[in-house]
């Protein structure tokens, strides 16, 4: 086996150019924890998914509709637009 300075220094520069590189690349490939806003956003679509179906496939001025309507007013406050809040949670 014969050992070749200019190519152990070749391969160094490449190593030194490259390793930067990919760990940048690495590291937006894989983000990192989701922030606080988008943990509180997830929970509360998770904690009315159920309610927005309801209110979407209840009839008017039904039972179901008004028991839907009262979670999202007990999440947004009384008067919230339940077609709106309804296409954002089920988004």
């Amino acid at each position: 086996m014969d050992f070749n300075v200019n190519q152990f220094i070749r391969s160094l520069v490449v190593l030194a150019v490259g390793l930067p590189i990919t760990i940048g690349v690495a590291a937006s490939v894989f983000p990192e924890e989701d922030s606080l806003a988008q943990e509180v956003v997830s929970e509360t679509k998770g904690s009315l998914t159920k309610a927005c179906l309801e209110y979407a496939l209840s009839d008017n001025d039904s039972k179901m509709e008004r028991e839907a309507k009262t979670t999202i007013d007990n999440t947004f406050g009384d008067g919230a637009n339940y077609g709106e809040v309804c296409r954002w949670v089920l988004s």
